[in-house]
């Protein structure tokens, strides 16, 4: 199973980030095969293009790496049949909801995790990181507390349901 790492949420170079060297090392250290498009992007034009090379690659999975509050402004640039076509599943956090969002809408399969900017940070052991490991490799979400609200409509008692998410229009 192979990654694309994109960035859609910040005009920040991944390279450029104090942590990149612990990022790509996680992905090494797993044996995580990896395309990176998000290093020498620093403008919104930039993002979108790399973005798309993303859906263009060989990549069963595109890593939103990163949240930040330009990827609601990343939107209305974004070729949706061309995301909906390419079959890939999404990964990402925070910001990344808004994309999330309207590509659930249209049938593509996406999953709210982690970033990989602060990876060692906030999930140092292997232990930690294991659930994240299997999806990337597997491409099979493995947390065994966590069952998906896919489509729920009717039955959910939200007084006894845990919901965790970020910008959850709920």
């Amino acid at each position: 199973m192979k990654i694309a790492l994109t960035n859609l949420c910040k005009t920040v170079d991944f390279a450029k980030e104090s942590t990149y060297h612990d990022c790509i090392s996680f992905l090494r250290e797993n044996n995580i095969e990896f395309i990176d498009y998000a290093s020498g992007v620093e403008t919104i034009e930039a993002m979108i293009e790399n973005f798309n090379q993303s859906l263009d690659s060989d990549a069963d999975i595109i890593w939103v790496i990163r949240g930040g509050v330009n990827c609601i402004q990343t939107l209305p640039y974004l070729n949706w049949d061309k995301i909906v076509n390419s079959k890939k599943r999404f990964y990402g956090l925070s910001d990344f909801t808004h994309f999330a969002t309207m590509a659930v809408s249209k049938g593509v399969t996406c999953y709210y995790g982690q970033s990989l900017t602060h990876i060692k940070e906030y999930y140092p052991t292997a232990n930690d990181q294991k659930f994240i490991v299997e999806l990337l490799t597997t491409g099979l979400p493995a947390n065994k507390y966590a069952s998906a609200l896919k489509n729920t409509k009717e039955g959910l008692d939200m007084t006894n349901t845990k919901i965790i998410g970020g910008h959850l229009t709920i």
